[in-house]
């Protein structure tokens, strides 16, 4: 598994390990040629019972969409918002 990380920052820390023995910073150069990951923050929610006597309502604890299905037919994910749901 990959994992992502601040390029300003591994730029920085390059940097100052470098700095005692380069004059000019190198971190930049050798970072600029690796191509950037296509990534997104994840964000968690979780499936909230209406609580209204709706049986099969479901809100989204990140965005409020409602969901009509029943709790063991229910996607991992918020189509409308893309949170991964947690139990």
């Amino acid at each position: 598994m990959n994992d992502y990380i601040s390029r300003e920052e591994a730029e920085k820390r390059i940097d100052e390990a470098l700095s005692r023995v380069f004059v000019v910073p190198v971190g930049k150069p050798i970072l600029s040629k690796i191509p950037a990951a296509d990534v997104k923050p994840v964000v968690r929610g979780k499936w909230e019972s209406h609580g209204e006597g709706f049986k099969w309502v479901y809100i989204c604890s990140v965005c409020g969409f409602v969901d009509g299905h029943p709790m063991n037919d229910r996607m991992n994910y918020c189509p409308a918002c893309g949170a991964r749901m947690e139990e």
